[in-house]
């Protein structure tokens, strides 16, 4: 249950990509930290607070959850078959 939570966490918020070093990055930015502290516990990875931006019009700082290199496949690997078809084309063109 827990791999299908993350999942459509990740298809509704998710991002993916290469880093400049060549490795795997994602991420999830939510406004509830309680939600990438879970995804934290069950997968590793850091949090990072991004505060309140009144010029943005952005009243609530946004959690940031992110985890890197053979975590961030591993993750991506875990839910893929819980993924969109166009999703599933951004977790293969990250982890190739």
């Amino acid at each position: 249950l827990d791999i299908a939570w993350a999942a459509g966490i990740f298809e509704g918020e998710g991002t993916c990509g290469p880093t400049k070093h060549n490795s795997t990055q994602v991420e999830i930015r939510q406004k509830d930290g309680w939600l990438c502290k879970r995804l934290r516990d069950l997968f590793g990875g850091s949090i990072s607070i991004c505060p309140a931006n009144m010029a943005q019009k952005r009243p609530n700082p946004i959690n940031i959850w992110v985890v890197c290199g053979s975590r961030a496949r591993g993750f991506l690997q875990t839910i893929y078959k819980f993924q969109s078809p166009r999703r599933k084309a951004q977790i293969q063109a990250a982890i190739a």
